[in-house]
């Protein structure tokens, strides 16, 4: 693990070669509904790539066996809602256009599932999890760019993510809400593995996802963040050192505030 965790290209792309391929699926999986090659580039939209992942990897899965169950209580949760759904959809005003929709929580549900027995190991998990902040750093970047190159002045319809679920200023707002705490934990964690130009980069993460908070023109996006990290003091045990490092961010952000966004 200390290679994975000094983030080394090659040992990174070592445990990939040993993986399952239902591992290899469900990472495919991530690429294509968070980077969504598909919707950039038109030309190769010609089969639902998102759905033949999920397929194959459930397939995979099943054949390679060594089945282990996951439990924990949000397993209960989401079949739960899957039954609100079907009970809510059955007695709905319009049955018949709410259960055309249901194959999209059918897509999330059998891939939560398949990750949670899937990505079962400390190895696969770090390279799930790299890849996850990868893609949103991806989005988070060029949230920051797009913000940048109007000289950070405020936008009515704000910044937005990858093509698909993230392409609304609101539901990316929401992704850099999760992104936030998740990459600085990330850098908090693994820094001491890492020589200046990655430690260098990898707080581009946090950096970007705030900035793009602010970018997306969304006061919902920001009390998320603002939540997020008041949750983080809340969580450490130098909650002094914690304290002073969010008023620095809340003071920056609130500089960088458009005037719009201040009443």
């Amino acid at each position: 693990m200390k290679d994975l965790y000094a983030i080394k290209i090659r040992a990174i792309f070592s445990e990939l070669k040993v993986e399952r391929v239902s591992f290899w699926l469900i990472c495919t999986y991530l690429f294509m509904e968070y980077v969504r090659p598909q919707s950039i580039y038109p030309a190769i939209d010609v089969i639902p790539f998102a759905f033949i992942t999920i397929l194959f990897a459930f397939i995979t899965y099943l054949i390679e066996g060594k089945h282990e169950r996951v439990k924990n209580a949000e397993n209960k949760l989401i079949v739960a809602f899957l039954a609100i759904i079907l009970l809510s959809s059955t007695f709905a005003y319009a049955p018949a256009e709410s259960f055309s929709n249901l194959q999209l929580f059918l897509s999330w549900f059998i891939i939560y599932f398949l990750i949670i027995h899937i990505v079962n190991s400390e190895k696969r998990f770090f390279i799930f999890f790299l890849s996850f902040l990868l893609y949103n750093f991806k989005m988070s970047q060029h949230g920051f760019l797009s913000w940048a190159q109007i000289g950070f002045q405020f936008r009515d319809w704000g910044v937005t993510g990858a093509p698909g679920w993230f392409h609304n200023s609101g539901e990316f707002g929401i992704e850099l809400c999760m992104f936030l705490p998740l990459s600085i934990y990330f850098v908090l964690s693994l820094k001491q593995h890492w020589g200046k130009l990655k430690l260098f980069f990898f707080l581009l993460l946090p950096f970007t996802a705030m900035a793009s908070v602010i970018a997306t023109s969304s006061r919902g996006a920001i009390v998320g963040a603002a939540a997020a990290l008041l949750w983080m003091v809340g969580k450490s045990k130098a909650r002094v050192k914690a304290l002073l490092a969010i008023a620095i961010i809340s003071i920056a952000v609130y500089s960088f505030l458009p005037p719009e966004q201040h009443q």
